[in-house]
């Protein structure tokens, strides 16, 4: 697809460049494929003060399943927001999970665990003399949980945070890791990415989860990106082996005019469709977006 931005979920963090991010660039991309790249600390496999055998975000160590963007423009590093260390029970009206009719988290544990099962990044990239901003994040997929349904409702509130951040009024409570509060600063353009693990119509994600996005009045979603391997499988949108939509490129209304998009899945007969079958091949889908800033 040859991306000029481009985003990789599931990435460990590894602090050194040397040993992760950049050997990968130089080894698997090529030397010059992408001169920047952004890169910093997730919530998985961090453990709780209030009780070390729960962590912020689900991870068999530090780092792991983290994100890394690469990018051919220059990243504003000293512009970055971060917001890995954003409580949960700091968002008004937090869907916080309940058991039996009471908090499933001790309040303890409930003060203090983190929204972001990884981070959520606010990226001022430098394209020519515009500023375009990434939002990137991979929230926690809405399974693997009991029926207090703490990750559906923690997936829900993940994405409910850039909602929020992007609308006017509603990001005041927002506080980035920096301590600088509020929402989407000026009037850049901005491109919202990542393994969102929502599907529209289906799945087991909170009713709304995703729609909160898509039918945000400052997100542009009127292109919706298929593929023929998609279509073959009945559902042309889908990104994920397993028949959701899960995966998100998700323009701003203004200063972008959106060209083209897909979802790289070829089809049973194309050549190419070897790149994503096997063993080695990611059960995901790349969603790419084709733009132009005006």
């Amino acid at each position: 697809m040859d991306a000029d931005i481009l985003l990789l979920n599931e990435f460990d963090y590894i602090a050194d460049p040397q040993r992760g991010i950049r050997r990968f660039i130089d080894n698997y991309l090529g030397k010059d494929a992408y001169p920047y790249y952004y890169l910093a600390p997730v919530n998985t496999g961090v453990p709780l003060s209030a009780d070390p055998s729960e962590v912020h975000g689900f991870g068999h160590y530090q780092g792991q399943y983290g994100m890394v963007l690469l990018s051919r423009f220059p990243v504003l590093t000293e512009q970055v927001r971060t917001f890995q260390h954003f409580c949960w029970a700091q968002m008004p009206g937090a869907r916080q999970p309940q058991l039996d009719g009471h908090p499933y988290y001790p309040p303890e544990v409930w003060a203090e665990l983190r929204l972001s099962s990884k981070s959520h990044w606010d990226i001022p990239l430098q394209v020519g003399r515009q500023r375009l901003h990434v939002l990137a994040c991979h929230p926690t997929p809405p399974v693997f949980d009991g029926p207090e349904r703490r990750n559906q409702h923690r997936n829900h509130d993940e994405l409910r945070f850039w909602a929020d951040y992007l609308a006017t009024g509603r990001g005041d409570y927002i506080q980035d890791d920096a301590g600088i509060r509020g929402g989407f600063r000026g009037l850049s353009p901005f491109v919202l990415l990542g393994d969102l693990n929502a599907d529209p119509e289906r799945g087991e994600g909170a009713v709304g989860a995703i729609t909160q996005l898509l039918k945000h009045e400052g997100i542009n979603s009127g292109l919706l990106p298929v593929s023929p391997g998609g279509t073959e499988r009945g559902r042309p949108a889908i990104t994920a082996d397993w028949g959701l939509r899960a995966d998100y490129v998700l323009p701003s209304r203004r200063g972008i005019r959106v060209k083209g998009g897909g979802v790289f899945w070829p089809g049973q007969h194309q050549a190419q469709r070897a790149l994503v079958e096997g063993p080695h091949s990611s059960d995901h889908r790349p969603v790419w977006l084709d733009m132009e800033l005006i």
